[in-house]
């Protein structure tokens, strides 16, 4: 999948998209972000676009998904929130430990081959979060959704089990 996050220089641009929600649920939040072109590390690709731009008042930035953006302030106002952030290299990224605990913990080896992190993986971590309901209707659809020859499928017949017996 090719996304891109679009972004401004400009805070009057942005601005626009900040107008007071109608749903009492929902928060506006503008992004403030902090990126040097000439960051050392790898860097996802960003690059501002505003000279190859049919709205180059806009002066549009172009940030490729997968970027690691650090936060460093969150501003709440009336209308909308602030979210400072920085743009951060892979080798500086501190989720790479943790990235690799997860795996090796809900993917992890077996039989001394190490293994994929499977859906059944993200239910485990969803059992673990003591987030039940939402387990449990995971797992299930996960069931119906896969052959009966599928290595997940007697996965979520345990998983569907344990979650009944923390649930009852």
């Amino acid at each position: 999948m090719n996304s891109l996050l679009s972004t401004s220089l400009k805070q009057n641009v942005a601005d626009i998209y900040t107008t007071k929600s109608d749903c009492d649920n929902e928060v506006n939040v503008l992004f403030e972000i902090i990126a040097d072109p000439k960051f050392p590390g790898s860097v996802k690709p960003f690059a501002n676009i505003s000279k190859l731009s049919h709205f180059n008042q806009e002066e549009e930035v172009l940030f490729m998904a997968g970027s690691i953006f650090y936060i460093v302030d969150v501003i709440n106002e009336d209308s909308f929130s602030t979210v400072k952030m920085k743009l951060h290299s892979k080798e500086e990224n501190d989720l790479n430990s943790f990235f690799e605990r997860l795996c090796k913990e809900y993917g992890g080896e077996q039989a001394g081959k190490e293994k994929e992190a499977s859906l059944n993986s993200l239910g485990t971590i969803l059992y673990n979060m003591k987030r039940y309901d939402i387990t449990d209707r995971f797992f299930r659809r996960i069931y119906y959704e896969t052959c009966s020859d599928d290595s997940n499928h007697t996965g979520c017949c345990l998983n569907i089990g344990n979650v009944a017996f923390h649930t009852d």
